[in-house]
């Protein structure tokens, strides 16, 4: 079967839309682009993930972009109906946030994480293409890999929170099982001999997942979000069995005490926790708008879904953090922010259902949103290690953070994790934003995007290429050979190629081939949204202390809105500066 990749055509009603096919079957591939199919061969002796894997950094054909809005509304409600999200807003309490601070927190939080979002993810939209491909027009073809790296990293520590989480799960109902398991060694004062058995285990089903192939667990993944929906559920109902929601709300004061943090710094940084808790989605969400079909669609089921579920399932875990406390005043459970030590407390069936649902839940988003999306950065980096080969090193980098030490408290999940790596994540996610909608008013050229590329950059190439009838190419002629499209105005054909870069073509030939490769400019502002968080994160971090209202705390508080903000402000400004002086300089 052709697909086809559909290039709109006039910017009024009376426009028509001119179809370039762009991929063919994989028989036609093998006869027409070689060097694709020695790839594509190479890929199949590692097994089938490699070959989806070079398929899905092609564009989407139009064919194929068939999620509706009512199918991101669905994918937002199982992205956010589970364990982590719970966890975050006990983390909230924990921090000292009170119920009704935690619900200013996340509703301001989300809805302004809600703007940058949706605008990232409208070049998947136009264009089908995913992260890796969208960053090459914001840092270069090769500095792209620079962006795509950190975000696996934030991947990593997301994927070694989970792998503690459901072995934290897996102890507690282990303890009422074999309650003998709770007087193990103690290896440090945040591990015992019992955990970590169960952390390796854990670990464990992850490789053998990754070993036997992730398409033998699609039966899992079809019924996770069921499995997930009724453990929130269960978890509701369970939380207002013990108590009234005053009853809750006098409980939360308990934990939350006495602080001498002000409510508006407390606000503020429940705001930056939401808002980076999200922040590493909002930089490649075109990996899930590039199948919508169309840019309404994808906003809606966002403007939807996003902010209201990311503003309940926190603000549950916050209420079942205080159920537990007044529940089991006297025992663990009462103190535990991950939720996880009331199983501790439960029947034994209860336990063992509570506590099943928590690891299927984990596993199932730990395995799709942050092993397999880190494996794939690290096999984009590293292709000699293979898919399977990166998404096992992201999960012994997970483990080598040692979670059980990194996340024992809420606030070194707040602000040695979550603040920490939204100073990188803000700052690349400004440059994008400003790249796409200012600098290049929302216009991008794929074969520019693909050059270099050796399997996606010689098929999409080829593709288009043998589809220009009246302009043959000679696939043998110079690198910096250029292949001009029909002459049409921006207005006419908004989305199309205004050079076209034939077979073959190098990457130093494409526009976004900067300075070597890489843009400096958007790196220098990645830089500049940086910097000022640091003395922040030194005080709060190193030397753990609290100024209050005072000093650089304040900015490292609120690190993602500084360094998106500082971050796209800075690239706009050297960017357009840059081509004004080069405008000066042309003859």
């Amino acid at each position: 079967m052709m697909s086809k990749l559909i290039i709109n055509g006039g910017m009024d009603k009376h426009s028509q839309e001119e179809v370039h096919p762009l991929l063919d079957s994989q028989t036609e591939v093998s006869a027409t682009c070689s060097q694709a199919t020695v790839h594509t061969q190479q890929a199949r002796k590692r097994g089938q993930d490699e070959i989806d894997f070079m398929e899905s950094l092609l564009p989407v054909p139009q064919t194929d972009r068939t999620w509706t809005t009512w199918t991101y509304v669905a994918m937002w409600i199982g992205c956010t109906v589970q364990p982590s999200s719970f966890v975050f807003g006990a983390a909230l309490l924990g921090m000292g946030l009170s119920l009704f601070e935690g619900f200013l927190a996340l509703t301001f939080g989300n809805f302004l994480l809600l703007g940058p979002l949706t605008l990232n993810s409208l070049p998947g939209v136009k264009y089908g293409i995913p992260f890796p491909v969208l960053c090459r027009a914001s840092f270069g073809v090769r500095g792209a890999s620079i962006a795509v790296a950190a975000r696996g990293l934030v991947g990593i520590g997301w994927a070694g929170f989970n792998l503690w989480l459901g072995a934290t799960a897996m102890y507690s109902f282990g303890t009422v099982v074999h309650p003998a398991m709770a007087n193990t060694r103690a290896l440090n004062s945040n591990l015992n001999a019992a955990q970590l058995a169960c952390f390796i285990v854990f670990v464990v089903v992850h490789l053998a997942s990754l070993l036997l192939g992730i398409r033998r667990l699609q039966l899992l993944l079809k019924y996770a979000p069921t499995i997930q929906l009724l453990g929130g559920f269960a978890l509701l109902c369970w939380t207002f069995s013990v108590g009234s929601l005053h009853e809750l709300y006098v409980a939360s004061e308990q934990i939350k005490g006495s602080s001498s943090v002000p409510p508006v710094v407390r606000v503020l940084v429940g705001m930056t926790a939401a808002c980076s808790g999200w922040s590493t989605l909002a930089l490649n969400i075109t990996d899930l708008s590039r199948y919508g079909t169309s840019a309404r669609a994808v906003v809606r089921g966002q403007l939807f879904a996003f902010p209201i579920m990311n503003i309940v399932c926190p603000m549950v875990g916050m209420l079942a953090f205080a159920a537990g406390h007044k529940a089991y005043n006297s025992t663990v459970a009462a103190g535990d922010w991950t939720l996880t030590s009331l199983f501790q407390s439960w029947h034994p069936a209860a336990s063992f259902f509570g506590a099943g649902t928590f690891v299927i839940s984990i596993f199932t988003t730990n395995m799709v949103a942050n092993i397999l999306s880190a494996g794939n950065d690290v096999y984009s980096i590293l292709p000699w290690v293979g898919f399977k080969g990166g998404a096992s090193l992201a999960i012994l980098a997970g483990c080598a953070l040692q979670p059980w030490n990194t996340f024992a408290s809420p606030s070194g999940f707040v602000n040695e994790f979550l603040l920490l790596y939204s100073m990188i994540t803000g700052g690349l996610l400004g440059v994008m934003v400003v790249d796409y909608m200012y600098i290049r008013r929302q216009t991008l050229s794929l074969s520019h995007l693909y050059s270099g590329c050796s399997v996606t950059g010689g098929l999409a190439n080829r593709r288009r290429q043998n589809h220009q009838g009246d302009r043959s190419v000679n696939a043998n002629t110079d690198d910096d050979h250029v292949l001009r499209l029909a002459d049409t105005s921006a207005d006419e054909c908004a989305s199309s190629d205004d050079d076209f870069l034939p077979v073959g073509s190098r990457a130093r030939d494409s526009q976004y081939f900067f300075c070597g490769g890489f843009n400096i400019v958007a790196f220098l502002a990645v830089v500049c949204g940086a910097v000022p968080c640091i003395p922040g994160f030194v005080n709060v971090v190193v030397r753990h202390e609290q100024d209050g209202v005072g000093g650089w705390t304040l900015v490292y508080d609120t690190a993602w809105m500084v360094s998106t903000a500082l971050s796209g402000a800075t690239y706009a400004a050297m960017t357009t500066i840059a081509t004004y002086m080069r405008s000066r300089r042309a003859p």
